[in-house]
Parts: structure tokens; sequence; C-alpha cells
């Protein structure tokens, strides 16, 4: 039960209707973003680009994470769905918490199968419900009869908002975006500072960009661990790419170069810190190896903004995989 939980979960915040793989990946981003209401951050991955890289088929090689994604897609292959039916996804918070996201994908999908497997399958509920004429359709999970571990309570909700395009989440978030398609709610599209930060790296496989408030900026806070002062930072952005390797990079966008400055030094006083405590560790192969990938990593001021970027390569990675079943 567990597992076909995680196969529905895995559905809904990735699976739609058929659309072209031709269609450019920004494009289908565009369309993507201009379906989910308004928020305070937004994350975009071409999902395609990802799993097509030499990058995924050297990682997806090595256990833990080979097993983990052959779970996942047998799971998934049970409704009708493979990954590789998954085009791109983007993910919207609406106030900085997981509970209110809502995710919006395409690829390619037979609509009426998926439905006729769910509605079979006995371990799985699903419901519909009407909200402005449109159909909202809520997967909850079953308890079995002599359950093991306890009942497996979960529900996601979607919605087949368009040629194309599904959305996914919590039912409030669901009704958030119809309320957007109804033009009642404004889009993330719309969001000037969060669609400016995506265009910085339009061409990536996975772009992001938060507006960040003062409670996010406090929980970064620790007595335990000496960060530096994040107050003055008011938004992050960045971009994660793959081909052979991944390409990082991250931008801490502060109010002056000052304060720019001071925390890029503070960052790289910690960076150098975890370099000679990993390395340091002889005999432990995975603090080496993660010792390795940190030296690919830079930290600058540049005016206003902190600039953090990385390269790690598919062999490092791997290694950082084999060292952490030792």
């Amino acid at each position: 039960m567990k597992r076909k939980a995680v196969a529905v979960f895995a559905l809904v915040g990735l699976f739609s209707l058929g659309v072209s793989w031709a269609t450019p990946a920004d494009a289908q981003s565009t369309d993507l973003l201009r379906v989910l209401p308004d928020g305070n951050a937004a994350f975009v991955v071409d999902v395609k680009r990802v799993t097509s890289s030499n990058l995924w088929t050297a990682i997806s090689s090595h256990d833990p994470a080979k097993g983990a994604l052959e779970r996942m897609q047998n799971e998934m292959s049970e409704i009708g769905v493979r990954l590789t039916d998954i085009s791109t996804v983007a993910v919207v918070f609406q106030g900085g918490a997981g509970k209110d996201a809502v995710v919006a994908a395409n690829g390619a999908f037979n609509q009426n199968d998926l439905l006729a497997r769910l509605r079979t399958d006995q371990k799985i509920k699903l419901t519909s419900e009407k909200y402005k004429n449109f159909d909202i359709y809520t997967v909850k999970g079953v308890a079995p009869a002599e359950p093991k571990h306890g009942p497996e309570n979960f529900d996601a909700s979607f919605w087949f908002c368009e040629d194309g395009i599904v959305v996914a989440g919590p039912v409030a978030s669901v009704r958030a975006a119809i309320d957007v398609k109804t033009g009642q709610r404004a889009s993330i599209a719309q969001n000037e500072k969060i669609g400016a930060a995506l265009a910085q790296n339009s061409t990536a496989a996975a772009r992001f960009a938060i507006v960040l408030t003062p409670g996010m900026l406090g929980a970064m806070q620790s007595s335990d661990f000496p960060l530096p002062d994040f107050s003055t930072i008011s938004m992050a952005f960045g971009a994660i790419d793959v081909g052979s390797g991944v390409d990082l990079n991250l931008t801490l966008r502060s109010d002056t170069a000052e304060h720019a400055k001071s925390i890029a030094d503070s960052l790289n006083g910690l960076l150098g810190m975890a370099k000679g405590f990993l390395g340091a560790g002889a005999g432990d192969a995975k603090g080496k190896a993660i010792a390795g990938a940190l030296k690919s990593i830079t930290i600058n001021g540049v005016d206003a903004d902190v600039k953090i970027t990385g390269n790690l390569s598919a062999e490092m990675l791997a290694e950082v995989f084999r060292s952490g079943r030792s």
C-alpha cells in the first residue's frame, strides 16, 4: 500500500495529457506557469531533458538511486503512466509551505485509461466534485482490512485543465488554479519579480525563484551552526543544468553590495571549514567524496548579489553514491 501511495503521488505530481515533444521546453513551462496561481516561489523542471541526459543514465545505474527509480516506475506503470511520459513540471508555493503547493504538468498520457485504472484499484478511492463547472478528481488511500502498520492515509486532487496540461495538489490549491482559469485570480506568470528571475536561466533543465520572507529567513538561523546574517536577502533564484554532470548556480539578492560581500565572505569561510573537516576524515570515503565535490563551488559578491556556482561530474556523483552505501 505504501508503494501504491508513492505511485499515485508521483502521478499526481507529474502526469498530464498528451502534447508534442517537439514543443520547446521554455514555451511549455510558460504554458504551465500561466495556469498556476500566484505565489512566492516557483520551480520548473524539464523532466524529459533530465531523464534523457547522460547524467541520469549514470546515476540511475547505481544503488540506492537505481532501486528507488525502479520501484517508482513499476508502481507508476500499474496505473498506466511511465516516467518517460512526462515532459515538463512546474510547482508553485502560494505561501512558502509545502501544504499549499500546486503542480502543473504536461506530457504523453491517456486520460481515460488512467481514470479507469484508478477507479478499479481496490486500494485507492477516486472521487470527483464540480467547482465552477470543472471536474476535480481526488485520490484517497483505502486502509487495508488488516493493516500491518496502521492505515495508509493520503489524498491528492487533480484537474484536467486543458489540452496538454494537468494541475494537481491539495483540493484548495487546485481550486485556486481554476480561479486563475476563470480570471478571478492572478497567475504566477503575471508575477514580474518571479518571472524575471526565472528568465535568468531560461534554458536550464531545472530553475527556481523564491521571494524570501522574514519568517523563512528566521527559520534558517541556528544557534548550532554559525550561518551568516541573511536578513538583507530578499530573493533567491538559480538553476540546475544537466549533461554529463550537474552545473549549479544560485543567486542570493541582497540590498547593497556591502551586505552581499559580507555574506559571500562568511559563506566562503564556512565552505573552507567544510572542505577541511570532510577532507580530513581519513578512511571516510563518503566524506572525501563530498569534499571533492565542494572543491568546485565558488562564492562571490557581485554588486548586490551573492553568486554561488559549482559543477559536479557524473564520476564524482557516482562516488558519493557508492560511498553512501559503504
